[in-house]
């Protein structure tokens, strides 16, 4: 499956495919100005997942303060999944970040979501940090994850 997959930087064509994935996959998901807004950013990428039939099936987004890169999302379908779609797509933002001369890559992650935590931790990242509180329905810690390139 993740051979049939094609990773490409989003256009703002791609805003309304990746809101939809968004609220699938979350209980507290983005708004679509949230993504507007990431779209104008200069310093923010969005790259997609695509399928052999033009279909998003998920994205990454990652944004640069100076030389310190962020995962602001990462959303895969859920009927997609476990198909090596968002390492895929980890590893492009990687490659972008790298291309770019990042110094680290952060994120944040639910307490709860071992598959994700477990993916992060092979792309080498380790847990740094706990946020209390950070994610509502339901409320739970995030950790704060972090690799230095």
């Amino acid at each position: 499956m993740i051979n049939e997959i094609n990773i490409k930087p989003a256009t703002i064509d791609d805003l309304m495919p990746i809101a939809r994935i968004e609220t699938a996959c979350f209980t507290n998901p983005w708004w679509t100005v949230n993504f507007q807004i990431e779209f104008n950013n200069p310093d923010t990428e969005i790259f997609i997942a695509v399928d052999t039939h033009g279909e998003i099936a998920g994205f990454i987004c990652i944004t640069a303060v100076l030389d310190e890169f962020t995962i602001a999302d990462l959303a895969v379908l859920p009927q997609m999944r476990r198909c090596g779609i968002a390492r895929k797509l980890m590893q492009t933002a990687f490659d972008f970040a790298k291309s770019k001369n990042a110094a680290s890559v952060t994120l944040e992650v639910r307490v709860s979501n071992s598959a994700a935590i477990g993916l992060y931790e092979g792309f080498g990242f380790k847990k740094v940090g706990l946020r209390q509180n950070y994610y509502r329905n339901p409320q739970e810690d995030a950790v704060l994850m972090t690799v230095f390139l």
